[in-house]
């Protein structure tokens, strides 16, 4: 795998570059994507923003986490959580309403 966050980017960087893809902006995530898509910004000399999400629990089950919550008040459940879990889709949007808020709050700052 890698070492460290740093050593992340550089390596997702050159597989990029292997691949051939093009893009104009790089966003990263907080709590473990800034480093890596800040390095992989600079490679590729491209504007660096980060982009606020939270986690979404699995309301119950032993899984902690299921999907995630945009500010938009986006849910995202991967495919294969959504076959492996039973998902309460109006206990999920309420849990969502509640992360949205949280995430404007801190937008805001």
């Amino acid at each position: 795998m890698f070492l460290n966050r740093k050593q992340a980017g550089y390596l997702l960087a050159e597989e990029l570059e292997k691949q051939g893809l093009e893009f104009d902006i790089v966003l990263g995530i907080p709590r473990g994507g800034v480093v890596p898509a800040g390095i992989i910004a600079r490679y590729f000399n491209k504007e660096l923003d980060i982009i606020l999400s939270r986690r979404i629990g699995s309301l119950g089950l032993d899984e902690p986490m299921v999907g995630a919550v945009a500010p938009d008040g986006e849910i995202v459940i991967p495919e294969q959580v959504q076959g492996a879990f039973p998902i309460d889709t109006e206990a999920y949007h309420h849990s969502a309403q509640e992360i949205r808020k949280e995430l404007n709050r801190q937008t805001r700052l």
